[in-house]
């Protein structure tokens, strides 16, 4: 297959896969009229591919920062120091060529579509290590427009199209050196039986490139997080960039809870005056009776660099200590948001 045919076919997974937005972001990237729809989408991207505005390499690229990010669950780690050193990608390498694994060194995964969840990439660039494993997710979703009617002697048959889709599910490890932050991101449901066993073969596999024991210890505990979040954002801490919104907060003392929640999904409890109050009453020396549990909260946009640029949602879970990302968002997003909340660990106002 040449790379026009292989990138038609990837176009069409693009299409049906990917929200408009990020569509939007490819075809503005090079040039390429946008359109309207989805079938102006297909029609101009199929167009650059054939004047050869659009190439192989092009779409890889962005699919890397717009595929299998966003929609997932995720376990957030503070890099030990003892671990830090073995980060480089002249140790990566060595590692990867010992545990067999050198024919995915740099792999591109555009065209992968496995019928298993097997690692397809391993890499180590702009210091960080970069793990992927992709398992195909065929669908025939209904195109009642393409249905029709035939008349076969005295029998009338009708035909029901179905799209064929070739989706993925993604899961990603990432190490990064820089921020001293490493995120194992689940795209499986959680409290499924696929979750556990993408759970589990991530992590052997991550043994081979780092001592998984010791990077578990530094897990983030998002029970703190959540809590200094709502104590910050209650305070106006100048810490709170972008501005968050807590839709809900939860503490913990003893063997009782107590829930601060907003029953509208867009909104936060602290709008509420008396509620509001009720948990500013709370000082900071004694809110270090408590430990924090379940939380919700809407990331703002900002105008600085550097925010975000749209308003996302996260949850935290106590129990398993894991983020959920509501929505698809685009690699920037994600780390802007698990590097925030890495940083309000060990910060209250």
């Amino acid at each position: 297959m040449d790379e026009k045919a292989k990138l038609r076919q990837l176009v069409d997974s693009i299409i049906q896969g990917q929200g408009n937005r990020f569509i939007k972001e490819l075809l503005r990237g090079k040039d390429i009229t946008i359109g309207k729809n989805k079938t102006d989408f297909e029609k101009h991207l199929n167009g650059a591919i054939n004047e050869g505005k659009l190439k192989l390499v092009d779409v890889e690229e962005w699919l890397n920062r717009v595929e299998g990010w966003g929609d997932q669950h995720v376990y957030l780690f503070r890099i030990p120091t003892k671990l830090i050193a073995g980060l480089s990608e002249k140790t990566i390498y060595a590692k990867a060529v010992e545990g067999r694994m050198k024919s995915l060194w740099n792999k591109s995964t555009a065209m992968v579509f496995d019928e298993e969840d097997r690692l397809a990439s391993v890499s180590f660039a702009e210091d960080a290590l970069r793990l992927v494993w992709q398992k195909a997710a065929v669908s025939w979703p209904r195109v009642r427009d393409k249905d029709y009617k035939v008349e076969d002697g005295l029998d009338q048959l009708e035909f029901r199209a179905h799209r064929k889709l070739n989706d993925r599910a993604i899961t990603r490890f990432e190490a990064r050196k820089t921020l001293r932050l490493a995120a194992l991101f689940i795209a499986q449901p959680f409290e499924t039986r696929e979750h556990d066993e993408m759970l589990q073969r991530a992590w052997r596999a991550i043994e081979a490139f780092m001592d998984v024991k010791e990077l578990q210890k530094g897990r983030i505990d998002l029970s703190r997080v959540s809590m200094n979040i709502d104590q910050q954002v209650g305070t106006g801490s100048a810490l709170v960039t972008p501005k968050v919104k807590v839709q809900h907060s939860e503490l913990f003392v003893g063997g009782a809870s107590v829930v601060f929640k907003s029953h509208s999904k867009e909104g936060s409890y602290r709008d509420e005056g008396p509620l509001n109050n009720l948990r500013q009453a709370l000082s900071t020396e004694e809110l270090e009776l408590f430990n924090g549990g379940e939380g919700a909260f809407w990331f703002e946009r900002g105008a600085e660099e550097g925010d975000l640029k749209r308003r996302l949602r996260v949850q935290l879970h106590r129990n398993d200590n894991r983020v959920r990302l509501w929505g698809q968002m685009d690699v920037r997003e994600v780390w802007t948001i698990l590097n925030m909340l890495a940083g309000y660990e060990h910060s209250v106002a």
